[in-house]
């Protein structure tokens, strides 16, 4: 008897699954047109990434998965650790843009974006207890310039929002 009252939830899961019914194809042709998932795409192609004067690192931002995401490969300017690998997506499910990473320098995590405004995306990471006892937010924005350069930055704050400090501003000039 249980069995049979869970057929109608099951085929109502299966059918909202598929978005209303709508096949893969249909599905990952999405990826190409809808526009929340090309409202990111000011950042693809290669970059030189500048912090003021000094050159910090080359990233490189490429479409993958059919459209559905993209690849992010940062490298630092000099030797060392400084290496990211991270993937940028839309999810429509959330509505909202998913970033994760992961690092040669042990520092991986993953923001939650949403787009405020034409060719800007911000982030945000959840709160995180500190060993002081505070607790630190971030937020964090990739902004198309007129100048067609890209700003990266980063505010935290530890007092709940109610102010926020610039943890750096980024500069980065496409390359040729």
């Amino acid at each position: 008897m249980r069995t049979r009252a869970l057929l109608p939830l099951l085929a109502l899961l299966i059918t909202a699954g598929s978005a209303a019914g709508q096949t893969r194809q249909e599905l990952a042709s999405a990826c190409r047109t809808d526009p929340n998932y090309r409202a990111q795409d000011f950042i693809l192609g290669a970059w030189d990434v500048h912090n003021g004067d000094r050159k910090t690192a080359e990233v490189t931002v490429e479409k993958m998965l059919g459209d559905c995401a993209l690849r992010q490969t940062w490298s630092p300017a000099g030797p060392g650790p400084g290496s990211v690998a991270g993937v940028f997506s839309y999810s429509r499910y959330n509505g909202a843009w998913l970033y994760a990473f992961a690092t040669d320098y042990n520092n991986s995590n993953y923001f939650i974006g949403r787009q405020v405004g034409p060719n800007r995306i911000e982030y945000t990471v959840p709160p995180r207890q500190q060993p002081d006892g505070s607790v630190r937010q971030q937020r964090w924005s990739l902004m198309l310039r007129p100048d067609g350069k890209v700003s990266e930055l980063s505010l935290i704050t530890t007092d709940g929002g109610r102010t926020w400090t610039q943890e750096y501003d980024l500069i980065w000039t496409k390359r040729r």
